[in-house]
């Protein structure tokens, strides 16, 4: 028989008790604001028969409803950070999962503490205190010079720019999964233009080239909303190295944060005007 030796600690997989059926269920797929076709952040962790639930945003509790998941069967829900599309449907979800089944005690845990900084800004009329004639002059020979060279920006660009919001690319996305040898890699999280009708599957594809790019050793997915993946584990990779794939998984994100940092700092000037830019579009 097989037999592998692990932190001093020698095992035979044949002997390993079956684990548990694991199911990943995406309540919501979208990031910011949802869409028609896209609720916010909400992912369900179905482990033998108990429900873990990964971020509460908006309508969370309404979309477990509507999926493949018991609402007496959630034990537990985390937060990952106090995002607003990560934390809004918070109290719905508790009210929801809390009517069902038997009273019981449903643990929140915030795994990622987070600092926030409030802005408080008084708006003014432009209203004149005198109602007077005036002339204005306009100026023909005004004009802005491209922000993003001519209509391209590099994937470098891009993913420094998105380092700066504190999120992830298709491309880092890639790099993470390819460094822990990830077998299925299944995207989320995505902006609110990105419609999750069939419309934009040409998008889709181009989100898995760029992933792909930087990572081939397994499968990348675009999650739909109420999607249900099962997922397995094969005999031999019952008991595995966890602290090293931490290891990977901390370096690969390391690596990431610095290749965008040095992006970030070497052309600051132009990726602060891009997400000026990107604001006032959005506005």
């Amino acid at each position: 028989m097989p037999r592998r030796h692990h932190g001093g600690v020698t095992t035979n997989n044949d002997a390993l008790p079956q684990p548990p059926l694991v199911e990943m269920v995406f309540l919501g797929t979208a990031s910011m604001v949802s869409s028609p076709t896209r609720h916010v952040a909400g992912i369900g962790v179905v482990i033998g028969g108990d429900c873990w639930i990964f971020d509460a945003g908006e309508g969370t509790g309404t979309q477990l409803a509507k999926s493949s998941v018991l609402q007496s069967a959630v034990s537990r829900v985390f937060v990952t950070h106090m995002h607003g599309d990560h934390v809004f449907g918070l109290m719905g979800l508790l009210l929801s999962v809390g009517s069902t089944g038997d009273p019981r005690i449903i643990q929140v845990d915030i795994v990622v503490p987070s600092s926030s900084m409030f802005t408080f800004a008084h708006q003014h009329s432009c209203r004149l205190s005198v109602h007077l004639d005036f002339d204005v002059h306009e100026c023909t020979n005004a004009f802005v010079e491209s922000l993003d060279g001519g209509g391209h920006t590099s994937s470098e660009q891009v993913e420094a720019a998105t380092y700066v919001h504190g999120h992830s690319t298709p491309r880092t996305a890639g790099r993470f999964a390819q460094a822990i040898q990830c077998r299925h890699l299944i995207l989320t999280h995505f902006s609110r233009r990105y419609k999750d009708d069939g419309s934009m599957e040409p998008v889709m594809d181009t989100i898995r080239r760029q992933c792909g790019a930087l990572y081939d050793a397994g499968k990348i997915e675009c999650a739909h909303d109420l999607e249900a993946v099962t997922v397995k584990i094969p005999k031999e990779d019952r008991y595995t190295d966890t602290d090293q794939a931490y290891k990977d998984a901390a370096t690969a994100a390391d690596e990431a944060k610095a290749h965008a940092q040095a992006f970030f700092h070497a052309h600051e000037s132009l990726l602060l005007q891009l997400s000026r830019r990107s604001r006032r579009l959005l506005e």
